[in-house]
């Protein structure tokens, strides 16, 4: 929930917008969306090419910390050998349950906000957006969801958005503040981002 929708519903005294809270606000919405964006990615690419026979049974464990440390970043916390396998301890491999439902969840969320905000009105930053009470957005939203699984999400999708495909686009948007504050800190910093992989 969005600063002005707790003061909205009153879970907050005053409604304060400012560049240190907003940052503070989506670096807490980044940590619990952004961040999982690239676990998903890797658990899902992993099964993928495992079930594709695209590396040998005895290399599975080491291709799967290949992808962690290329995509998420991390190596694994100790040694492994071919006598570990690691992804089958992930309850959705293990379930055969795949993750990129949330990796594109993630991405249709911010697509959906955006439309939203635009149909209520909204005017200024999307991170600051409440459309909440709004009967157009509302109606829209209601408009899709009313359309079940009887048709392709793409259908469902053009009928919020007017788009038939996914864009990346708005949560771009909503966390530009954030993105462009981590850039000039970490060049005043002298931080690099990103790693070097083996």
């Amino acid at each position: 929930a969005t600063p002005s929708h707790l003061y909205s519903i009153g879970l907050l005294d005053e409604l304060v917008e400012d560049e240190e809270l907003d940052l503070n606000f989506l670096m807490s919405q980044a940590l619990i969306t952004i961040s999982t964006l690239p676990f998903h990615l890797v658990n899902d690419l992993w099964r993928w090419k495992a079930f594709r026979g695209e590396f040998e049974l005895a290399n599975w464990n080491s291709e799967y910390w290949k992808l962690k440390e290329q995509i998420v970043g991390v190596v694994a916390p100790v040694e492994r050998t071919e006598a570990d396998l690691d992804p089958p301890t992930i309850y959705h491999i293990n379930q055969d349950y795949d993750m990129v439902r949330y990796f594109a969840r993630t991405i249709l969320q911010f697509q959906f906000a955006e439309k939203l905000c635009e149909l209520s009105g909204h005017d200024g930053p999307l991170h600051r957006c409440d459309f909440s009470g709004s009967t157009e957005a509302g109606a829209a939203l209601g408009e899709m969801l009313a359309l079940g699984a009887s048709r392709p999400w793409q259908d469902a999708l053009e009928v919020l958005t007017g788009e038939r495909k996914m864009d990346a686009g708005p949560i771009l948007k909503f966390f530009d503040p954030l993105y462009e504050y981590l850039q000039e800190t970490n060049f005043n910093n002298g931080d690099i981002v990103g790693w070097e992989t083996k």
